[in-house]
């Protein structure tokens, strides 16, 4: 559970935190405390699902935890029509992205891929659960709007 915070180099921890920001914008630095429990939920999750497909010698990052922030900050800025355009192309360069991942990786022996898809599902499953805004929002910076 513990490997997705774990990384190899400092730049590595920096590309994943730079990483995280912009779903934090998106989302006007809202994200309900529901989508934080549902991506550490996730976490073992993932990390139980490439145990079992690819039995990687070796897994760490937070990239596939990220790749669920950024699908859940796009569909909560089409589903509450704000961003509405910017939500629909992150969602389309996320997915190009995966599948370009997909295609110039070998899947049996770099786990990277599937633990990027397997994100993907999380985040798609943490927004059909999760609404941000409400009661629940934790304020991560000040208040936009």
């Amino acid at each position: 559970w513990t490997a997705h915070f774990v990384h190899s180099s400092p730049e590595h921890l920096l590309m994943n935190v730079a990483a995280a920001v912009p779903p934090l914008l998106l989302s006007g630095w809202r994200f309900p405390l529901r989508a934080f429990a549902w991506i550490l939920a996730a976490a073992p999750i993932i990390s139980i699902a490439l145990l079992a497909l690819v039995r990687p010698e070796r897994f760490y990052g937070a990239g596939a935890l990220v790749i669920g922030l950024w699908i859940m900050a796009a569909i909560a800025a089409v589903r509450e029509h704000r961003n509405t355009f910017i939500g629909w192309t992150l969602l389309l360069v996320l997915f190009g992205k995966l599948i370009y991942e997909s295609a110039h990786r070998l899947p049996a022996i770099d786990p990277l891929p599937l633990a990027h898809w397997l994100g993907a599902l999380a985040g798609l499953a943490g927004a059909a659960l999760t609404r941000s805004g409400g009661r629940d929002a934790a304020r991560l910076g000040h208040p936009v709007g």
